[in-house]
């Protein structure tokens, strides 16, 4: 009888022991699961809304279609315009198209610069024509040179060519020198040779004091030098620092200040697309984008803005360069109901 007191107090402990190790074991299953729990559930799964979205709830959350077309219109053009405009590439591989439609991008006949010019600049003599823009931009320019350098001894004494006269050329030159008809810039008015005319004379440009404001701000009236130095690998044509070609602004200004060539700004153009990336430029204080539209095999609907300033020019390569002033929005008029309704010849 004096065992059962010690047997009960050892069956007491056992039990404790027991149950000790049962909670223990319970805790521990609580937190192995719910570690693991936590790794593929959020912390956060209680505010996570678990019943079903009402319709009207969908209708709210999904965001409306966007149309990325809808600020543009389209512009259906022939795709053989694509030979020209300012910004058409002229060189060895793509030649001069005198022929074709002109319904949307503006054609310029060369006209006489010795009518339009000022007292600013010379000309070699009265068969020097160039495009009416061409020439009302040398006017700018060469009246500002003559405000900087306090003189007017610049003379234009090549301009616009006819095949004939870029044949007799070639054959007093040689292919070294001279382009091949059909393949030369100067049949498109946009181009011209400059040089320094002094005490009857006249001699090859220079990038000497003062002349040398001429190629570091022609960008600013629309020109670039066409054939700069070290670059006749992709121009074709040795360093030529009389040439200038009108491309307008901005090009002038991103061709310039990017050291590129024509032959590669159309290449970089051609990158950035109506519904990619623009090409962003800014000059002279002004914003604009510039996009590439791949020509189509007739016709090609060119997409422009509806509410912004711009001009198409074709590459005379593939497609259509878009020119958006993004400065000047267009203040539309508000429509109205349609109704039913039955040697050295100077000329100074």
């Amino acid at each position: 009888m004096a065992n059962r007191p010690q047997q009960r107090n050892s069956r007491s402990n056992t039990t404790v022991t027991l149950l000790v190790i049962l909670l223990i074991a319970i805790l521990a299953n609580i937190f192995i699961f719910g570690t693991l729990f936590s790794d593929v559930t959020p912390r956060d799964t209680v505010n996570l809304r678990t019943s079903p979205i009402t319709e009207h709830e969908e209708d709210q959350n999904e965001a409306p279609a966007q149309n990325p077309l809808q600020n543009y219109t389209p512009v259906e053009i022939s795709s053989d315009e694509l030979h020209f405009g300012t910004l058409a590439l002229i060189n060895g591989n793509n030649a001069y198209v005198a022929e074709g439609p002109h319904t949307v991008i503006p054609h310029e006949t060369p006209a006489d610069v010795y009518s339009a010019k000022t007292r600013d600049y010379y000309i070699l003599d009265t068969s020097i024509d160039l495009n009416p823009t061409v020439i009302e931009k040398l006017n700018t320019m060469f009246a500002d040179y003559k405000a900087h350098s306090g003189s007017a001894n610049i003379m234009i004494n090549a301009a616009y060519r006819t095949m004939e006269q870029q044949q007799a050329i070639l054959e007093k030159k040689g292919e070294a020198i001279a382009a091949k008809p059909g393949f030369s810039e100067h049949h498109a008015g946009y181009a011209l040779d400059i040089c320094i005319f002094e005490n009857g004379k006249s001699r090859t440009f220079a990038d000497e004091a003062p002349y040398i404001w001429i190629p570091e701000n022609c960008k600013k009236y629309g020109f670039i030098r066409r054939y700069p130095d070290g670059k006749s690998a992709t121009t074709g044509i040795t360093f030529e620092p009389w040439h200038y070609r009108y491309v307008g602004v901005p090009h002038s200004y991103y061709i310039t200040e990017n050291s590129l060539v024509l032959e590669e700004y159309i290449e970089l153009v051609r990158h950035y697309t109506l519904l990619g990336e623009h090409l962003k430029i800014t000059a002279d204080g002004k914003n604009y984008e510039v996009y590439f539209v791949p020509a189509e095999e007739k016709m090609t609907s060119v997409y422009c803005p509806k509410d912004k300033n711009y001009t198409i020019s074709g590459n005379n390569v593939d497609g259509f360069i878009v020119t958006v002033d993004l400065t000047e929005i267009i203040q539309k008029e508000p429509e109205q109901p349609s109704q039913e309704v039955s040697d050295l010849n100077i000329a100074a």
